[in-house]
């Protein structure tokens, strides 16, 4: 089951036109020495294109820097909603398990590799490796990618105004009911409570 932060970064991405999958088990074994596990993976086709959501201007500039090379984008992503330690962030064996996960190259290993001190691979054999960090705050580092959760809900809620009327009219098709709610919000549908301002009640 995905907490909040997962969740997040999985709607964050499926928005920005990948196919994800959250809580990725890697099992103890040859590669692992313990059992592990990637928050989110995802795979991005390069063309991909829908009616509502799904045009040229719809992805986050962000991480659509990452989508120029017309190739396919093979992302690896943690979410932090708490403490944690940059050097436990995307281990080498975690890496190398999960781009053999993805499959989008034969020389899985090879690719970790190259990944292992840089936020992403070399496009240039048509698929990039990505590896991206969701947190609290921003994190400048260059072995990987982050934006904040504070990003993440703000281009949430644009996506959501941008397609106000068909997002809310389709709402319960989302199977989240965190979606669900972020778009009755930005319909106007659920406000939070308003603080009262008047007179105290009496008992």
């Amino acid at each position: 089951m995905m907490n909040y932060g997962e969740e997040l970064a999985y709607w964050y991405l499926r928005l920005n036109g990948c196919f994800p999958l959250a809580d990725f088990v890697m099992h103890r074994g040859v590669t692992l020495e313990y059992t592990s596990d990637c928050d989110v993976l995802a795979v991005r086709p390069p063309y991909v294109s829908e009616e509502i959501g799904g045009q040229p201007d719809d992805w986050d500039p962000k991480l659509s820097q990452f989508f120029k090379d017309e190739c396919t984008l093979g992302i690896i992503c943690e979410a932090k909603t708490g403490a944690y330690e940059l050097e436990k962030l995307f281990k080498a064996p975690n890496l190398t398990y999960s781009v053999r996960r993805l499959g989008l190259v034969a020389k899985a290993d090879e690719a970790a590799y190259e990944l292992t001190n840089q936020l992403s691979s070399d496009p240039s054999k048509g698929v990039r490796f990505l590896k991206m960090l969701v947190a609290n705050e921003a994190v400048q580092n260059k072995r990987f990618f982050c934006i904040t959760f504070e990003d993440v809900r703000s281009f949430l809620r644009s996506r959501f105004q941008k397609y106000k009327e068909s997002k809310f009219q389709d709402r319960m098709f989302f199977p989240s009911e965190l979606i669900q709610n972020l778009i009755d919000e930005v319909h106007g549908r659920t406000r939070p409570q308003r603080k009262w301002e008047g007179p105290p009640f009496e008992a």
